[in-house]
């Protein structure tokens, strides 16, 4: 399920992304499925032309976390993923802040001498670290038209080590990571008509490349599509949406390349939601991920959103929980 991540220990370079369902509790309950919808502040992060038609204020705070396997053997190989978001929106402007973390253990060295004692053996610590702070700006084009960018400092670094077996995720988690500076740029646009949207998205344009004493690695370009139908006013209150999403370009991660499709929908009242989804790897074993989510409201505009994702994609599994405030 995670043998990949023992190649990327050893690897001198590598080339890393984030997917997109890396942000986003309301996107992972409809499994992935948001370019089109992006009607909230982590529309920063999916579609950045969603702004314009969104909520008048959006903001939230959420976090995520995957451990893979949920309990990690002492001489690995296991990953942990991390997330943390804060942004926050309105019609021509939005600013936000993610954090992205990917722990790892490797496999036991081959150099061990067969007669150690395996606590005494170390084992291979990974760590990438990436920070992305933005400035997002969008303007409506005519009738059902709007177009933005996401201007972006990304601070960003890889390091490695040698640790002991006991809590290797938690030593890998720790590891100071040095990182380097670089500007970037996200773009979107969306077409609206009606209660039918599709959005077109953009990550990672210039493709920024981060080179530190240990390593370097490349973000590269990331394009997706989707069609949404919503019959909800911005904010998605009282409301269905159904959509779909289609990357259009494959994404390396831990686990190998992706390039998913997805379908999702959500139902949100007042004070409950629900939401559903599927999604499948076209790469490869085409493996397949289902996704749950629900949304409590706790006062006018206010809400807690979580979600779950499991199956065969390993580069999706994990939770997400987050505080949103829509008007």
């Amino acid at each position: 399920m995670v043998l990949v991540t023992t190649c990327l220990v050893v690897l001198p370079a590598v080339a890393e992304a984030q997917i997109y369902e890396a942000v986003g509790t309301r996107a992972q309950g409809m499994g992935g499925a948001f370019v089109a919808v992006a009607n909230d502040a982590t529309a920063t992060w999916w579609n950045p032309a969603g702004i314009a038609s969104g909520a008048y204020l959006s903001l939230l705070f959420e976090q995520g976390r995957l451990d893979d396997p949920g309990k990690a053997p002492a001489f690995g190989p296991a990953t942990r993923d991390t997330e943390t978001a804060f942004a926050f929106a309105v019609p021509s402007m939005g600013l936000s802040y993610y954090r992205l973390r990917i722990s790892e253990i490797g496999t036991m060295s081959p150099t061990e001498t067969v007669g150690e004692d395996r606590e005494d053996q170390g084992v291979d610590l990974r760590a990438l670290a990436v920070s992305q702070y933005g400035l997002t700006v969008g303007q409506s084009v005519g009738q059902g038209f709007a177009l933005a960018s996401t201007f972006k400092l990304v601070r960003a670094g890889v390091s490695s080590s040698r640790g002991q077996p006991v809590d290797g995720l938690d030593q890998a988690q720790d590891l100071d990571v040095s990182v380097a500076n670089k500007s970037d740029l996200d773009i979107g646009a969306m077409i609206s008509a009606g209660s039918l949207r599709v959005g077109f998205s953009v990550k990672h344009l210039f493709q920024p490349e981060f080179e530190t004493e240990e390593s370097s690695f490349v973000m590269e370009r990331q394009a997706r599509i989707g069609v949404a139908y919503l019959t909800s006013g911005p904010g998605s209150i009282d409301g269905v949406t159904v959509a779909f999403d289609a990357d259009l370009t494959s994404t390396p991660t831990a686990f190998g390349d992706v390039r998913h499709i997805a379908a999702g929908a959500e139902w949100l009242g007042r004070w409950v939601g629900i939401r559903g989804g599927l999604s499948k790897n076209t790469v490869g074993d085409l493996e397949t991920a289902a996704s749950a989510g629900a949304s409590v409201g706790l006062g006018s505009g206010l809400h807690v959103d979580g979600a779950w994702t499991f199956g065969d994609d390993d580069s999706k599994k994990g939770w997400k929980l987050g505080g949103r405030l829509t008007f």
